[in-house]
């Protein structure tokens, strides 16, 4: 990929939310969805699950993800989003990268039929989830009322919706 057609932000650019900060890199574009949107809706996200810590958000190719997924899972092929944990004790105030493809965000979109940007909200919310551990223990909190892993999401979503906003 062209050095060009990266947009990223340094790390001394990170957003400030009292004592969280989050970083969004948008390697490759999704329609309907800019790098700052992005940021307000993990802010919005963060402050709902009550998450301290710096969140890293990663949106890029499939090939980037399939090299990730390699070089992390030991599998090789593409995915939709994965989720890296903060090694406890490593780095203070680390909650956690997410990474996402946004080719496999159109792909599932288009499949689902909702927009691109909306999948990489929910992929976002899934990396959170996953990845998280006080979004995890609000997702087992609520796994009664839910019934599965994928309606725990949509009610994650919906809330989004609603309270956090699409912004």
């Amino acid at each position: 990929m062209p050095k060009n057609s990266l947009r990223e932000r340094s790390t001394t650019d990170n957003r400030q939310d009292a004592d969280a900060t989050w970083m969004v890199i948008l390697r490759k574009r999704v329609g309907g969805l800019s790098e700052s949107a992005l940021e307000r809706f993990v802010a919005r996200a963060k402050r709902a699950a009550r998450l301290r810590g710096t969140v890293n958000v990663l949106v890029t190719t499939s090939r980037e993800l399939r090299v990730l997924n390699r070089r992390f899972r030991g599998k090789d092929g593409p995915t939709d989003v994965l989720s890296f944990p903060p090694i406890f004790g490593l780095v203070k105030d680390f909650a956690g990268d997410i990474a996402i493809s946004a080719d496999i965000a159109a792909q599932n979109a288009r499949r689902l039929g909702h927009s691109a940007a909306d999948e990489v909200r929910i992929l976002t919310l899934h990396g959170l989830g996953m990845t998280m551990s006080v979004i995890a223990a609000k997702w087992q909190a609520v796994k009664n009322g839910c019934g599965t892993h994928w309606d725990c999401q949509q009610d994650c979503l919906k809330e989004s919706n609603n309270s956090i906003g699409k912004a």
